[in-house]
């Protein structure tokens, strides 16, 4: 894990390395909009194997702003409402209940649009931060034993996310349909305190954003 962890370090500077060198002119456009997505989050804790080993099932949805500072590079961030959690389940793997937890997140991403014509290849990377609004809890887990309690360690998650996919551009009309990975970073830096605690967390998705375009409009639109 923590060998993935330096990876996607290493990807998120190469990211904005490429941001600072970029030699093209200047024409500033910001766009602004919607998305909504479809997303399976994962999680480990300090006491042993992952509480279940399939993946949760999650919507997220919420706004988005981009600002291109140049034709193929800019920043990307939303404000997103998801769904996260875990699956609880006996000694035969059964399930007998799961834990919701209701978060807002705010991604920072370095934006990258590759392409002349209308329909673009898409590269994000950047960092990502979940606040919990609250948690719930369905099913009967495991009532009795100190698992009951498991829960998330902080009300505030942070790591990595990357995406990559397709956009059609026009000049009145942005179409993004993008796949997406998380990697949590919370205790990268910060020992474990607890077997209760979250030891890892990741999750996979993806997204469809619309936005609506003002400012520089480019010529092969």
């Amino acid at each position: 894990m923590i060998q993935i962890k330096k990876i996607g370090l290493f990807l998120f500077l190469a990211m904005l390395f490429l941001q600072t060198k970029a030699q093209d002119e200047l024409m500033p456009r910001m766009a602004i909009g919607g998305q909504v997505g479809y997303h399976l989050s994962f999680m480990e804790f300090a006491g042993g194997e992952p509480v279940r080993w399939d993946y949760f099932q999650g919507m997220t949805g919420g706004v988005n702003l981009q600002f291109m500072s140049r034709k193929m590079l800019g920043f990307e961030t939303s404000i997103l409402y998801g769904q996260f959690g875990w699956y609880e389940d006996n000694n035969l793997l059964q399930p007998v209940g799961k834990k919701v937890v209701h978060r807002i997140e705010i991604p920072l991403y370095s934006h990258i649009s590759i392409g002349k014509r209308r329909l673009r290849l898409l590269l994000d990377a950047g960092p990502y931060f979940r606040f919990r609004i609250k948690e719930e809890t369905e099913g009967v887990l495991f009532k009795g034993t100190v698992f009951e309690n498991r829960s998330l360690d902080n009300g505030t998650s942070y790591g990595l996310s990357f995406q990559g996919g397709f956009a059609w551009r026009s000049p009145s009309l942005i179409v993004q349909l993008r796949g997406n990975f998380h990697m949590g970073l919370t205790n990268f830096f910060e020992p474990i305190r607890s077997e209760l605690e979250v030891s890892a967390e990741r999750s996979t998705g993806g997204s469809i954003s619309v936005m609506i375009p003002f400012g520089n409009k480019y010529i092969d639109e």
